[in-house]
């Protein structure tokens, strides 16, 4: 999943559709807004404005297009000019893709498994750490991503100063993980392979969203790796807007498999901060860590890089220690765009640092656009 950009903090994400201040948003970017219809689309008109010069693009239109087969057929017909590949589409892309550029390079996003850390069954940090060690992240960026992708370790990827290198991951260890689960009272009581504690089995619900076959195809792994030592999860696959706000906003889930969107800049306070628990907010794993919550706050106010630096890998050694996420992969970005646009450049931040100096030849234009 992108970032949801983050609604002021009074608000509720399930206001953020109709408050008039993320209805039409003012800022000072190359872009201002112009139209969003919910579900649709969003509209943005170049600004002549701009301190590094009007964009060369004349509008950009953003369209909301939930699943990502759908995307596929879009960017086939040439009905649309950029989007994201899958590892199997990015392999397809010779086949289907002659009138595209391809780009891969190191995303600044992660996938995760996150638990609800409000349910008993996963209170206990053992039980955290037993499926860490449980969990074949190789075998999923092998199978999945088809190699186009890392482990991950914490909210920060390699790439990025703050994540610390020196944070080792959880090997995969399936014995390990049997151990863990039986210091914290989880046996196979019956020889029957399955983990009982109280007379109740250790079984959950894990949800994802409808569309991102990537999460699909991962919890069906994760599925398998975790049956192996005597547990049971459940898969339930749910079309985004309910399971956004019926499921996630609500807290209503065991676990989750989702993923973030993070940007260059690593705070991610309306994530990790225990203030942003509860409905409608971000850190809705419920994770509280007052350590953490210390270091977020002075990261957001600490302007030296060196000690920006320190803050942010001591957050990064934390939560991989608390484990509220299992932290999966980060994937490869693998973009696709139309040839008929020049200027695009490949550049450690990707590709779209320049987007302002892209251009389509007035030649290859296909679309006519009156300035207001």
């Amino acid at each position: 999943m992108g970032q949801r950009h983050p609604a002021p903090a009074r608000l509720r994400l399930g206001d953020f559709n109709s408050h008039p201040a993320n209805r039409r948003p003012v800022g000072c970017g190359p872009y201002k807004f112009k139209e969003w219809k919910a579900d649709e689309k969003v509209v943005l008109v170049a600004n002549p404005d701009y301190f590094e010069g009007r964009p060369y693009i004349n509008r950009y239109i953003f369209r909301v297009i939930p699943d990502n087969a759908v995307q596929f057929l879009e960017l086939r017909n040439e009905s649309i000019d950029t989007m994201g590949l899958t590892p199997d589409q990015f392999k397809a892309y010779d086949v289907f893709f002659h009138r595209y550029n391809k780009f891969r390079y190191p995303s600044f996003s992660y996938t995760y498994f996150g638990f609800n850390l409000n349910r008993p069954l996963f209170q206990d940090r053992r039980v955290r750490e037993a499926f860490a060690h449980a969990l074949n992240k190789q075998e999923i960026i092998d199978g999945v991503l088809l190699g186009m992708g890392v482990p991950a370790t914490g909210p920060f990827p390699p790439q990025l100063w703050a994540n610390d290198p020196e944070v080792k991951d959880y090997d995969y260890d399936p014995d390990k993980a049997r151990a863990l689960l039986a210091e914290s009272g989880w046996k196979d009581v019956n020889a029957d392979g399955i983990l009982v504690k109280d007379g109740k089995p250790f079984r959950f619900t894990v949800i994802t969203n409808q569309g991102n076959k990537m999460r699909e195809m991962s919890a069906v792994i994760l599925q398998d790796h975790l049956a192996k030592i005597g547990i049971k999860m459940d898969i339930r696959i749910i079309e985004w807007s309910s399971f956004l706000h019926n499921f996630i906003d609500k807290g209503d889930f065991d676990a989750t498999l989702l993923g973030w969107s993070t940007g260059i800049d690593p705070d991610q306070y309306i994530i990790w901060h225990s203030s942003q628990r509860g409905p409608g907010k971000y850190n809705f794993v419920g994770y509280d860590s007052p350590e953490v919550d210390r270091l977020l706050e002075e990261g957001r106010k600490e302007f030296d890089p060196a000690k920006r630096r320190g803050i942010y890998r001591r957050l990064h050694a934390l939560i991989n220690h608390d484990l509220p996420y299992i932290f999966l992969y980060y994937p490869d970005a693998l973009p696709v765009v139309h040839k008929r646009f020049e200027g695009v450049e490949l550049a450690p931040a990707g590709i779209g640092w320049n987007f302002i100096k892209w251009y389509a030849p007035k030649s290859l234009q296909k679309y006519t656009y009156a300035a207001e």
